[in-house]
């Protein structure tokens, strides 16, 4: 924190000529006075500067004082102080006074400082044990659905109910793509904090094809979640593709679309397609009916952990999805942005629609 925007508001000023007995109670009461002769800062006079010096006039008791720049932090300034003996010190900008710094609004400012970084650590504390909790109910869930049907199928007899088979192969497929998405989430984030950068596979995508491949594994999700959703597409030309790295759009896709799910209301309507091209870009977008996101929630809706925005409603996963999707979006030269309607909230993202060097 430096101490320029800790400056005191209000200081006494005195005459740098005036007699020393008009001002010794004034002084007293108030620990420091700021010296002037005329326009220009002489000095801060202090109780201590009267013991030391007793003069007739006020300018002939000053000694000489520690001054402070503008750019020093309160903490340097709380040192000067302790070592000057000083309850305030003047502060120079690019050479010339503008003010004064008190012990007690450095002493005000660390208090507020500490109170803050304590409550910071409180709820760096609940959210890391509120993941650390989560992940380790989301883990165990897909793993249990896996290990739980392959002891099914391993005990049946299936060989006359193929119906039933393919259900209960799907539903293993389900839950190891779920287990796998997580751990590919979890070491993207992983990378991303240790600073590296994501690997890009730029390639020829057609469009039409990722749509088609989600909208199959969706339909599936939602009626997973007993939820009677119409998911539509809103079709790009089928032989519209652009170079892009394939496997990060359909992961940005996936995650937004996984996130209207969670969210929607049963019977409600998810659109997702393409909102706009031009000649460099092209725009998707994922629209879900029901609350609109607050304007509080829109600004932390792409955080880490964070699992608001339409939070009302208790919902699994680690709360990772839009963070994630955001950084693939910004790793793919994009930006993304959500839009709050009456009665819907969409997503949408633009990237390049060809390499970018």
């Amino acid at each position: 924190m430096l101490i320029k925007q800790h400056l005191s508001a209000f200081y006494q000023k005195i005459d740098a000529y005036c007699g020393v007995s008009a001002i010794e109670d004034e002084l007293i009461r108030r620990s420091f006075l700021v010296v002037f002769e005329e326009d220009q800062f002489c000095g801060i006079l202090t109780p201590t500067d009267l013991i030391r010096r007793p003069r007739k006039l006020v300018i002939d008791c000053l000694t000489k004082k520690d001054c402070l720049d503008s750019q020093e932090t309160i903490l340097f300034a709380w040192t000067q102080m302790c070592k000057s003996h000083s309850s305030a010190l003047p502060v120079f900008e690019n050479g010339s006074f503008i003010g004064v710094i008190e012990k007690a609004s450095i002493v005000s400012a660390l208090g507020e400082k500490i109170e803050q970084l304590d409550t910071q650590s409180l709820v760096s504390q609940k959210v890391k044990n509120e993941f650390i909790n989560c992940l380790s109910h989301e883990i165990r869930t897909p793993l249990n659905g896996i290990l739980g049907f392959i002891n099914i199928l391993a005990e049946m007899d299936l060989s006359n109910n193929e119906e039933k088979y393919r259900e209960y192969a799907d539903l293993i497929n389900s839950n190891t793509d779920s287990f796998l998405l997580m751990m590919n989430d979890l070491i993207e984030l992983s990378l991303t904090h240790s600073g590296e950068k994501p690997s890009l596979h730029w390639e020829t995508v057609p469009i039409a094809k990722i749509f088609s491949e989600l909208q199959d594994l969706f339909r599936q999700k939602s009626s997973m979640k007993k939820k009677q959703l119409v998911l539509l597409t809103k079709s790009p030309e089928p032989s519209l593709s652009i170079l892009t790295d394939g496997e990060k759009l359909k992961h940005i896709l996936y995650h937004l679309l996984d996130n209207a799910i969670k969210f929607a209301e049963a019977e409600s309507q998810i659109l997702f397609g393409i909102e706009r091209t031009t000649d460099s870009l092209i725009t998707f977008f994922v629209t879900s009916s029901g609350k609109p996101i607050s304007n509080s929630d829109k600004q932390q809706i792409f955080e880490l952990f964070n699992k608001s925005g339409l939070g009302h409603l208790k919902t699994d996963g680690l709360g990772i999805g839009l963070t994630v999707a955001k950084h693939f979006v910004e790793s793919l030269y994009g930006t993304i942005e959500l839009i709050a309607g009456e009665n819907t909230n969409t997503f949408c993202f633009s990237i390049p629609r060809y390499h970018v060097n």
